[in-house]
């Protein structure tokens, strides 16, 4: 079968994490019987296809600009004998863009809320979390936003793509690299990052936490969890400043426990950066979340805290003791995570592909 794929710019880390494993396992899929193409919106054979996906990328910019019109421009893309899927590539679990999910067949998510029926429901801010910090601590920001709701009939189109863990560009060369390869060409120099189990986990590491993060977000609902927690550490002599790329990875690979809360979204990329750097991950708590790959096994493969930060401080002193640390956690995440990349990767992503066209009928 042939599948086209409109994708939006490959600058945007979500959309080289959408794509690149078409790219990475080209030939395999087509081993299978499954040809992929990446064409431009007007190319004259976009629609010649049993399958055509869009990237919401593609579109960002010109929903507040000229929404009439892309809806139009959708309503073509969408008309003709082929299925279509649109993969929103957006960060937050719980923004659906209602607008478009009546005209495609399937409408995949990287990140969804694992109860389904929470999308008939509105959340300030557009994210769960912002919602429950605006609830909690009447968090609010200057431009309010609430997300739109589902009906049941378009609950049963939502499904579980993958997430930006499948971006290649997780560490400090891959990352200068991924900035200049900016077509799908130019990716097939790209590969996934491969650890030294052995070497990693032998290293002593002297730092306790690496905590470097942005809190500079333009809206205070999804900034108060980060910058809340920032002021806890300060108290603790650690600080959250971003530092140098090179700085950055250097310090990841030296720390026992990295710290990642929630930013635009749930799921970051320091995440995955700290995985494969042989890191035990510290994230609030993610059981609300279904995506994948799923490193996210509370206790398994990462440490979690709640949403309610009024008591970290005490969590932070009881949970993350030099004493007390092993790598168990660490070393249960890397090996999760590395059955879904590189050439072990394969199996899992052509039958994440096969499940997405059975889904449809093919």
């Amino acid at each position: 079968m042939l599948i086209n794929v409109i994708p939006g710019h490959w600058t945007y880390f979500n959309t080289r994490g959408l794509m690149f494993p078409f790219v990475y396992y080209k030939r395999i899929l087509q081993d299978i019987g499954i040809q992929v193409v990446f064409l431009n919106e007007n190319s004259e054979r976009v629609k010649e296809c049993d399958l055509l996906l869009l990237d919401s990328k593609v579109f960002r910019n010109c929903w507040s600009t000229t929404p009439e019109a892309t809806l139009e421009r959708i309503d073509i893309l969408c008309e003709g004998p082929h299925k279509t899927i649109w993969f929103n590539t957006g960060d937050s679990s719980a923004g659906v863009q209602k607008q478009v999910i009546d005209k495609v067949d399937r409408y995949y998510k990287s990140q969804l809320l694992k109860d389904r029926k929470s999308y008939m429901k509105s959340y300030y801010g557009g994210r769960v979390y912002t919602d429950y910090y605006f609830r909690r601590h009447d968090v609010t920001d200057d431009v309010e936003l609430w997300s739109t709701c589902l009906d049941e009939r378009q609950l049963e189109k939502l499904r579980v793509s993958w997430n930006l863990g499948m971006n290649p560009c997780m560490d400090y060369w891959q990352g200068l690299v991924g900035r200049v390869a900016w077509d799908n060409r130019l990716l097939n120099i790209l590969t996934y990052r491969r650890s030294n189990r052995d070497r990693l986990f032998r290293k002593k590491r002297k730092i306790k936490i690496n905590s470097n993060m942005s809190l500079n977000y333009p809206r205070n609902s999804v900034s108060y969890q980060r910058r809340t927690i920032a002021s806890i550490l300060a108290k603790e002599g650690i600080t959250v400043s971003k530092v140098p790329l090179r700085e950055y990875y250097d310090t990841l690979a030296n720390s026992k426990y990295a710290l990642s809360p929630y930013g635009w979204g749930e799921i970051c990329i320091r995440d995955f950066e700290a995985v494969l750097s042989g890191c035990t991950l510290v994230k609030p708590d993610m059981s609300h979340l279904e995506t994948w790959p799923d490193i996210y096994s509370a206790g398994e493969t990462y440490l979690a805290f709640p949403w309610d930060l009024d008591c970290f401080d005490e969590w932070y002193e009881d949970n993350l003791i030099d004493e007390n640390y092993t790598d168990d956690v660490a070393r249960t995440a890397l090996e999760r995570y590395e059955r879904y990349i590189g050439e072990d990767g394969s199996y899992e992503f052509t039958k994440k592909i096969r499940s997405i066209v059975q889904d449809l009928g093919f």
